[in-house]
Formats: C-alpha cells, sequence, structure tokens
C-alpha cells in the first residue's frame, strides 16, 4: 500500500507515542501473576500462527484484525500500548511495514518482552526490500517453528505440547504446498503483471517473472508510474505477453483500476488479491482462494 501517508503522519506519530507511553512506562513492574505466555502480534495472520501454536497455554492478541485497516499507516491506541507493555512475547513484521509496533516497544524501556521481527529474523530481509514477506510460502512454517522453540524455552514442562500443535499446523498448510506445486506445473507462460508487489512471493514459489517492476514500484511508493511505464504495460497486455494480471483491490488509484479494466478488455485474467486477510477467513483459507484464482486464470489460458 502507499506509503506517502505514512511519512507524512511520522512526526505526529512520535509525539503519540510520547503521550499513550507516559503512562504505561511501569506497567511490566506492574503486571500480575502469570497466566501463560502473553503473545501481541501487530498483524492478525500472525497472530493466528502464534495462537495454533500456543493453544490454551496463554493469550494473543493480534492489534490489526480487520481487513478495513491500513497497517502500515495505523496509528496507535493506549490500550495497544498496554498490551505491549504486559507481553512476553511481541511479533511484528518490520522491513518498514508496521514501524509504529517497533516504536510501541522500543518507547517502553520497562519492557521485558522478547520480539520476533519476522522481515528480518525469519526471512533474513533487510529495509528496503519487499515487505510483504507473508505471501511467501516458506514463512508460516519456519514462524510456527520459531514459535515453538522459544515458547517451549519460556515453558519447558509444555514442550511435547507445542510441537504436537506444531506438527498439527505444519499438516494443516500442506494443501497450500501441493496447490503451489500444481500451479507451477501448468504454467503456459511465466511472466505476469502486478499493481503492487504484494504477491510476488507467491508468484516465485508459482514459477512466474513480474516483468513491470517500475509501475508496481510507483504504486507502491504511492507516487504516478510514468507515461513509459504504463506505455510499456499497456503493450505487453494488449499483445497478450503475460498470462494474468495481479490486482490489489486495496489500491484504489485510478492508473491500476485502468490497467486492470484494459486487462479484462482483451481477455486477460485479472486476480485479485488483497494485503489484509478477510475477515472470517483463516490464512490457509486466504491463501487457497487466491491461488485458485491463479489456477482458474489458466484454465482460461488453456481454453484459448
Amino acid at each position: 500500500m502507499k506509503k506517502l501517508k505514512r511519512n507524512l503522519t511520522l512526526i505526529f506519530f512520535d509525539g503519540l507515542l510520547l503521550f499513550i507511553l507516559s503512562g504505561c512506562a511501569t506497567k511490566s513492574e506492574q503486571k500480575e501473576a502469570s497466566h501463560g505466555i502473553t503473545v501481541v502480534s501487530s498483524l492478525d495472520f500472525y497472530g493466528e500462527t502464534a495462537k495454533a501454536i500456543l493453544g490454551n497455554k496463554g493469550t494473543v492478541t493480534s492489534i490489526i484484525r480487520s481487513d478495513s485497516v491500513d497497517a502500515e499507516d495505523y496509528e496507535p491506541e493506549i490500550s495497544d500500548a498496554k498490551l505491549v507493555s504486559n507481553a512476553d512475547f511481541i511479533i511484528a513484521n518490520g522491513l518498514g511495514y508496521d514501524d509504529w509496533m517497533t516504536r510501541l516497544e522500543q518507547a517502553n524501556d520497562k519492557s521485558v518482552a522478547q520480539k520476533i521481527t519476522v522481515g528480518s529474523m525469519i526471512m533474513k530481509r533487510q529495509n528496503g526490500q519487499n515487505p510483504h514477506v507473508w505471501y511467501a510460502p516458506s514463512l508460516m512454517p519456519k514462524l510456527a517453528k520459531e514459535l515453538t522453540e522459544k515458547f517451549s524455552k519460556q515453558d519447558p514442562n509444555n514442550r511435547s505440547y507445542y510441537e504436537k500443535r506444531l506438527k498439527k499446523y505444519l499438516s494443516e498448510l500442506m494443501p497450500l504446498q501441493n496447490q503451489l506445486k500444481r500451479i507451477k506445473q501448468n504454467r503456459l507462460q511465466t511472466s505476469v503483471a502486478v499493481s503492487e508487489p504484494v504477491f510476488n512471493d507467491s508468484l516465485a514459489a508459482m514459477g512466474y517473472r513480474v516483468s513491470d517492476t517500475h509501475f508496481s514500484e510507483a504504486i507502491e511508493e504511492g507516487s504516478d508510474p510514468s507515461p513509459k511505464d504504463i506505455r510499456q504495460l499497456e503493450n505487453q497486455i494488449k499483445n497478450h505477453k503475460i498470462a494474468f494480471f495481479i490486482e490489489n483491490t486495496q489500491n484504489s488509484s485510478s492508473e491500476v483500476k485502468n490497467i486492470a479494466k484494459l486487462a479484462k478488455q482483451v481477455g486477460i485474467p485479472v486476480v485479485k488479491v488483497t494485503e489484509t486477510m478477510p475477515a472470517r477467513k483463516s490464512y490457509v483459507e486466504w491463501m487457497e482462494s487466491q491461488y485458485k484464482q491463479v489456477e482458474n486464470s489458466q484454465e482460461v489460458k488453456r481454453g484459448e
């Protein structure tokens, strides 16, 4: 999603943090007797993974748990600061995506929470690289294993419980791997275009190559693509040089809408994805539904 608004509100955000955390600085000192492990996640799909491993041995709270909230521009509330100050574990995406979570944690110098920054710790990426790491098929298994080890060290008496739940969770992820293999085997073309680099890690696992990096990066940064980039993408679509177009439906820019409209007009399938997990869907259900659209687009191509 666009980064422009986040940059414009950064100064206001820093001031807000000072106000929010002024009443929470000693919160960890006031923490009541533990009733299990406490986990706070910036994003709901990471919270879902934590809950899958933790089970009934603690509590997991996700700050962003609505598909109508833009995590990049989120402004924390007092309740968020209190949650973070009491956490045993904090899960953040990192890579500039949820900086507000890092600021909440760092501003509370009394916090003793262990922090898991998914982008850098699990995926080994640096700032400036694609932050949408939850679309990488390898991420959730790695995160689940990391959480299993950390929870087991914190609560060694329940190690076998966490390991049993890890095994169950990994089995629940397996259909996604099988779906990805089918998609990769059924490719007729390897080039695709995207509105933003949101779905790119899944595309790479499917064996596809993104052809419009300049256009998509401009949209991601909140700036206008150059006329040259727009023209090149339009030509790729008109000449059927791409297998399908990936549209992030949470971006309402006119450039993206026009490209999606053109693709439909000339018979290029449009695969609709979202940056946040839809309400009433699990992570697996969310991924499966988007992968299914890719499979459907392959059926369309085979029928041409």
